[in-house]
């Protein structure tokens, strides 16, 4: 039976992918790897796709480890920004991969939900190819907030305080607001500490960095800032 999986790969440790995910790979005769450059031969995605197949020994039974292991890995050029025609070109690629093979994966960093531009891919695909679309199953993941709630044991919301998920931008209720997506030239002037704030950057990767407080300099795309609500007391 043919079959399409959108897979979250979590915010980057390899050990995070909800194992749902990691049994869709390895089924999978293909693993689609979107690249934001062309020609891009270190990118996160493959970065953890590479790591989830050096640990697949210890997460699977051996049949399974080795095809993950050797699994075919089919990088596309996904750009951030929605530009219609390139994401039907690439769609129309994805669609030539799943005529060859019963079963392939496209990944997605962190949760499929949360500002994922994968989804600009399903929307295409039950416009265009509604075969496709009906064989799609897209499984979630964990997102780069919940991992960075996790290391420092702070909850996103607790009791009456509320969770507000926004692109990088200023926010002056009592809410516990998660700050996303910075961009070049962004400003962080407007941001204001209202609970407890914490900086994050590259999550799950060697050079991660966590800080307590507003970043001094401009951020890095993958990079995000909790304000927390409260401060917890036990």
């Amino acid at each position: 039976m043919k079959k399409i999986y959108i897979v979250s790969l979590g915010p980057g440790d390899p050990e995070l992918i909800v194992l749902k995910g990691i049994l869709a790979l390895a089924r999978s005769e293909v693993i689609i790897i979107p690249t934001q450059k062309k020609e891009d031969t270190d990118s996160r995605t493959k970065r953890i796709i590479t790591a989830l197949q050096e640990k697949a020994r210890g997460l699977l039974n051996e049949d399974s480890a080795i095809k993950l292991r050797e699994q075919n890995v089919y990088d596309i050029y996904s750009p951030m920004q929605y530009d219609p025609e390139v994401w039907f070109n690439q769609l129309k690629e994805i669609n030539n991969l799943y005529s060859k093979y019963d079963v392939i994966s496209y990944v997605t960093l962190g949760d499929v939900a949360i500002y994922s531009t994968a989804y600009y891919l399903i929307h295409l695909m039950q416009e265009k190819y509604p075969d496709m679309y009906d064989a799609l199953e897209v499984i979630p993941g964990i997102s780069s907030y919940s991992d960075a709630s996790a290391k420092i044991k702070q909850p996103l919301c607790l009791g009456k305080s509320d969770l507000k998920i926004s692109h990088w931008q200023d926010n002056s209720t009592k809410i516990t607001q998660v700050y996303m997506r910075p961009k070049s030239g962004d400003s962080m002037e407007h941001l204001k500490e209202h609970g407890s704030m914490y900086y994050f950057e590259n999550l799950g990767f060697e050079n991660e960095k966590i800080k307590t407080g507003k970043p001094d300099t401009q951020p890095p795309y993958m990079s995000l800032l909790i304000d927390f609500a409260n401060k917890i007391e036990y």
